[in-house]
């Protein structure tokens, strides 16, 4: 596994960046957005829910401008992906 990214600070977008961590830590979160104070325990479940399927040990960094329920999702499991294959990180 390898870091990688995906999406933007654009509005209404996340920049999830997902890079491993040692072994035995398990999914370690760290959750940024702007709309926290409104919805950041909705958020946090959308995060944790799209990463059970991560099954390994990383670091995720979560940066939210607004993002709607199914942004946030897709944008982890394509940075999983990237992360996996060794693709492109941007």
């Amino acid at each position: 596994m390898r870091s990688a990214r995906a999406g933007s600070l654009e509005s209404g977008d996340c920049l999830v960046t997902i890079e491993p961590s040692a072994p035995g830590t398990g999914v370690e979160l760290v959750l940024e957005s702007s709309v926290m104070y409104c919805y950041g325990i909705k958020i946090r479940e959308v995060v944790e829910d799209a990463l059970r399927s991560a099954a390994c040990d990383v670091h995720v960094s979560v940066i939210d401008r607004g993002a709607m329920d199914f942004v946030i999702r897709a944008r982890i499991e394509t940075a999983l992906s990237r992360a996996r294959s060794g693709g492109d990180p941007r």
